[in-house]
């Protein structure tokens, strides 16, 4: 299968898990046992199981409109599997008989479209994405570990394994406060701070406590939206009730918009920190008069934070 099908068949599966809600159960690329020979598995695209009903969604990632033919497969495999329903999923649409079909034997239908820039204007439930960052300058770095250690350590290997790693997140202070920075508009906030430390072992070298000095910047990063796409059952009215999905320009980012409902994917595969920054937090801010927002403060979001070759790093004995 092509990685683009299978990513739709993820985005689906997503789809329906804010859809479906907390009391159902919904596996992507699920297998199952033949019910005429338990012996064959079958594979499915979607499967949602709810209030004791077996639903199928199988879901097709293709250029043309699908046509009848997958209709009609798709009425006896729900039949064979024993399915309490079946959904056809095109990225692409239906055609006109596609539907009809569909319609008389009982195939629910959904498909994504683009959503037009008008309706979006009017739309008021989109959510801004804003990340925030805190970069650190003339950051100085002490470390200590035991007197043997700093006699036998190879201290360029040791800074090697230094820069190899991602412990900005122990040796930084996390006590600066966000909102501070923001309502009072700090530009630059210097620093010195000292912590003893446990179980921090770097090549080898076990490091028993840490001292810090610089200044920290706060940055934010603010995520554009290129694109809203709907999910919806065709020849429907966007007005009426449909799923809206947010679209960044950050890796496969989006936002799943159901009603009152909303599910994030923050995608951080391809994005590449600069040295010396630190996640601070991430912040969702509602398209609403009443300017409402939340924000995740902390968050264990695996962002590589790595020091730069030109640290000023000293090593002494505790």
């Amino acid at each position: 299968m092509r990685q683009d099908a299978t990513d739709f068949e993820i985005f689906i599966a997503r789809v329906h898990h804010l859809l479906e809600g907390t009391n159902a159960t919904v596996i992507w690329n699920e297998k199952i046992p033949d019910p005429n020979n338990p012996s064959q598995d079958r594979q499915i695209d979607i499967a949602v199981r709810k209030d004791g009903l077996f639903n199928i969604i199988e879901c097709r990632h293709r250029k043309k409109k699908q046509d009848v033919n997958w209709i009609e497969e798709l009425i006896g495999r729900r039949t064979s599997l024993n399915a309490s329903s079946i959904t056809a999923v095109s990225s692409s649409g239906f055609t006109k008989l596609a539907i009809i079909k569909a319609r008389a034997h009982g195939v629910i239908l959904s498909e994504i479209k683009n959503v037009p820039e008008e309706f979006i204007l009017n739309w008021t439930r989109g959510m801004d994405i804003v990340l925030s960052f805190f970069r650190y300058e003339s950051y100085k770095l002490k470390l200590f570990t035991d007197e043997k250690s700093i006699h036998i350590m190879d201290h360029n290997e040791f800074k090697q394994k230094l820069l190899a790693g991602t412990y900005i997140h122990d040796f930084s202070p996390d006590n600066f406060d966000l909102d501070k920075f923001k309502e009072e508009n700090f530009k630059c906030v210097s620093f010195k701070f000292e912590r003893e430390l446990s179980g921090i072992d770097i090549g080898g070298v076990s490091i028993n406590a840490v001292h810090v000095e610089g200044d920290v910047y706060l940055e934010t990063l603010a995520l554009t939206m290129p694109s809203h796409l709907a999910y919806i059952e065709p020849d429907t009215d966007l007005n009426t009730s449909c799923v809206i999905i947010q679209k960044f320009n950050f890796g496969d980012t989006k936002i799943i918009n159901s009603n009152n409902n909303i599910v994030l994917y923050l995608d951080l595969s391809k994005f590449n920190t600069p040295p010396y920054w630190k996640f601070s937090a991430f912040e969702m801010n509602a398209h609403r008069n009443n300017g409402e927002y939340f924000t995740l403060r902390n968050a264990e979001i695996p962002i590589p934070i790595m020091f730069a070759d030109d640290v000023d790093l000293t090593i002494l004995s505790s």
